[in-house]
């Protein structure tokens, strides 16, 4: 019964030692640039007073310390010290932080408890490196040591009209696959893959194109860990430096090997960048294991991530 009545418990807890902001009435946090679906805003930043040796957040798992400007659905989990009944959550310099119950014993840590949040990012959150900090509350308002887990806001990414990014987190061999279907019902779809990475159709006729034609066209900027042969990289992407073809767009991730890894987490998204400042279209994240590298390892093969429309 511990955490059915875990939100009556937060309520009674002591907003002003909570928020650190004198007892300020919460507010939505819509304006924030963190947002926790799952929890409870607390105006004023996180407090960074030492705190009591307890309760410690013990372990905080993400799939990717890479976020965009307006990113939505990220999933953030952990354990905690079995005193905690909640997690305070805050990005540094925001305008609040979040309180988030704690969950169900955690098997792999005797006598602790988990927590998981829903996690969402404003479309004005500043690009560069944030903490996101993490702190345990007990029962009586006590505030445990501060945790923090160093985002990367908006990717260090080429620069183009259209790019489509996908980076993992284990030395494995993933592939980036991208399929342009343009309106004309007639034309041919286009693919860009490690086998063909220039965004262009056949030449007509059996021709070539130009010099100029082939730099201004998107391409597959980089195979990664292709063959296994490890680079560290764990990055590819497809760039479109000047005008976009118009269609609807297939993003896939086709998992070549695994490269011994038990796995591979991804992370696939499709951005507009000209100047530096990535605005995104969509995103979407996934797992690779063992039954993904069974496919063809053609360049319509792997997972489809997502789809959109460039005009």
């Amino acid at each position: 019964m511990r955490s059915a009545s875990l939100f009556a418990l937060l309520v009674a807890l002591p907003v002003g030692m909570a928020a650190g902001c004198g007892g300020a009435a919460p507010q939505s946090g819509i304006t924030a640039w963190l947002r926790v679906s799952n929890g409870q805003y607390e105006p004023g930043a996180l407090s960074i007073d030492p705190g009591m040796m307890e309760p410690t957040v013990d372990t905080i798992t993400t799939h990717n310390n890479h976020v965009f400007p307006g990113a939505t659905g990220r999933s953030i989990t952990g354990s905690v010290n079995g005193k905690a009944v909640a997690v305070m959550i805050g990005l540094d310099g925001d305008s609040g932080h979040w309180l988030v119950p704690v969950g169900v014993p955690d098997f792999d840590i005797t006598g602790n408890f988990t927590f998981a949040a829903s996690v969402s990012y404003s479309p004005d959150l500043p690009i560069g490196t944030r903490k996101l900090q993490f702190r345990g509350i007990d029962v009586d308002g006590n505030l445990g040591p501060i945790q923090s887990l160093a985002l990367s806001v908006g990717i260090t990414s080429p620069q183009g009209n259209l790019v489509v990014q996908l980076d993992w987190d284990t030395e494995a061999d993933l592939d980036l696959h991208l399929r342009i279907d343009p309106p004309d019902p007639a034309a041919k779809p286009i693919d860009v893959w490690n086998r063909a990475p220039l965004a262009l159709p056949p030449a007509p006729n059996g021709g070539t194109y130009s010099q100029m034609d082939t730099k201004a066209a998107g391409r597959l900027q980089f195979d990664s860990n292709a063959n296994c042969v490890i680079d560290g990289q764990r990055h590819e992407e497809v760039v479109f430096p000047m005008a976009v073809p118009p269609g609807t767009y297939e993003v896939r991730v086709d998992t070549f090997s695994l490269c011994g890894e038990a796995t591979a987490r991804w992370h696939v998204a499709a951005f507009t960048n000209p100047a530096g400042t990535p605005t995104l279209i969509q995103e979407a994240f996934g797992q690779s294991q063992d039954r993904d590298t069974l496919a063809a390892h053609d360049a319509t093969s792997g997972v489809l991530a997502f789809s959109f429309t460039q005009p």
